[in-house]
């Protein structure tokens, strides 16, 4: 598999207004689903602790879905440098009589510009005003400018590493699940030696004691089913014993 694309370490939600995000709702008569794959009874601060930590799973979700490719960003920094050398370019440039005057008559109407926008009544300003130099002025902040986006360049390459991550938000979610259980005692250990018959994931009840050798897996399974689907691991459960190592492997403290 390739290495994948860094994306932003920022990014929209969505629609943007909070009322739109999705919001994870498990009714009392869900619960009583999800301690039925669990085998387990889960008392009011565990669920409380459940539903806030898949409501952040959630959330971080839809952001690493919508983060954009850092790439872009490195572009659109191009483009700017590239705009403004090639404006002082413009600027600095040219010798000849047209250069000369076509400077000039730039900087009259830069003159009638400001004038415009705000009246100078005072003599010094007027005196200061003579000395100053409005084509140079820009040439020298589009240096700046440039120096700048020569910064943020680098900027950018040092965070593609803390951006959002495909994967990194249902990882973490994982992780958070497993130091819930760990802390009220309940079972979170996942064998990776199990075989799983194809037609596994066919059982409603998953009742045979084939189904029922990790419980945690069984608990994952059924909560997964009150995220929305786009942020679901469409896993095997058998798979899922796999997603759920890895994701302990690489985030273990998350």
């Amino acid at each position: 598999m390739g290495k994948r694309a860094p994306k932003l370490p920022v990014a929209s939600a969505g629609g943007g207004e909070e009322e739109e995000r999705p919001k994870v709702a498990i009714t009392d008569r869900d619960w009583l689903i999800i301690e039925k794959a669990y085998g387990q009874k889960l008392s009011p601060e565990v669920r409380r602790d459940i539903r806030e930590k898949t409501q952040e799973f959630v959330d971080r979700a839809e952001f690493e879905q919508n983060a954009e490719l850092a790439s872009d960003a490195c572009d659109r920094i191009s483009i700017i440098a590239k705009a403004a050398s090639s404006l002082r370019s413009a600027l600095n440039d040219g010798d000849h009589d047209a250069d000369v005057y076509a400077r000039t008559l730039i900087k009259k109407h830069l003159w009638k510009q400001r004038d415009a926008k705000k009246k100078e009544g005072d003599a010094i300003k007027k005196r200061r005003r003579k000395k100053d130099a409005p084509l140079r002025n820009i040439s020298s902040g589009m240096r700046l400018l440039i120096f700048a986006s020569q910064d943020a360049l680098r900027e950018l390459d040092d965070l593609k590493d803390q951006g959002f991550s495909k994967g990194e938000a249902w990882d973490r979610w994982i992780v958070r699940l497993t130091s819930i259980a760990e802390k009220h005692g309940l079972p979170w250990r996942v064998r990776k030696d199990l075989h799983w018959r194809k037609d596994s994931d066919k059982q409603s009840d998953c009742q045979s004691p084939l189904f029922r050798q990790s419980p945690f897996v069984e608990f994952v399974w059924a909560l997964q089913k009150f995220v929305p689907d786009a942020h679901r691991r469409k896993h095997s459960r058998g798979a899922l014993v796999a997603a759920i190592v890895s994701a302990r492997r690489q985030n273990r403290d998350g």
